[in-house]
């Protein structure tokens, strides 16, 4: 198995060295991205199998697997964000891959599933289905890496779909506070007035029931 093992990421890392050399030609290629965009194509395929098939090293698995984004762009198979979002996690639960370094790659992958959602016929739902399962991973560490903008965007659909829900509201409110947001920010003072309103019909309900049963 070693030895196999051995071979299948040699003969990948053959393939795309061909193509980095102008030994392999795309006879359908057109314009200077079809060479980058093919070694992207091995990079992802690469570390797609480094991840769920060979069991390689995290470290080697990680740069296959950014090279794959950082050469194909919006043209990165799905298949790469959820081994790519495993490995930053872990890595950062070990101090081996820094907080920026996700929030970055958080961005850039969403970004790239936005696009191929919006734009790709054929495999727009396999996108969608591969972003959702890439942000839970994320969410796993969300409170030790993201800041007030990041929960902004997360809970503002939640709170626009039911603004009267008290138990939410009061839930996202304490959630942008401790995340930083400020008392000057629209979304949070909208929510703050209602918080307040609310919590002060509580607080008057339940001294209206303690003087009723304790005259």
């Amino acid at each position: 198995k070693k030895e196999y093992k051995e071979m299948i990421t040699r003969l990948y890392d053959e393939a795309i060295a061909c193509y980095e050399a102008g030994g392999i030609k795309l006879t359908k290629c057109q314009g200077d991205d079809c060479i980058p965009q093919k070694i992207g194509y091995l990079q992802g395929r690469k570390g797609f199998d480094m991840f769920y098939d060979l069991n390689s090293g995290y470290a080697d698995n990680l740069t296959a697997l950014n090279k794959a984004v950082e050469m194909s762009g919006n043209n990165t198979e799905y298949i790469v964000f959820e081994p790519l979002a495993n490995i930053l996690v872990y890595q950062f639960g070990k101090d081996k891959a820094t907080k920026e370094e996700l929030v970055a790659a958080h961005a850039n992958l969403n970004e790239i599933a936005d696009y191929n959602i919006e734009n790709s016929e054929k495999y727009s739902a396999y996108y969608e289905s591969a972003q959702a399962r890439m942000n839970a991973k994320f969410d796993e560490v969300a409170n030790d890496i993201f800041d007030c903008e990041y929960f902004k965007k997360k809970w503002e659909p939640h709170y626009r779909a039911d603004p009267d829900n008290y138990d939410n509201i009061k839930k996202i409110f304490n959630t942008l506070k401790n995340k930083g947001c400020a008392d000057s920010d629209p979304l949070l003072s909208e929510i703050k007035g209602k918080y307040e309103s609310w919590a002060s019909k509580v607080n008057a309900d339940k001294k209206a029931e303690f003087e009723a049963n304790n005259p």
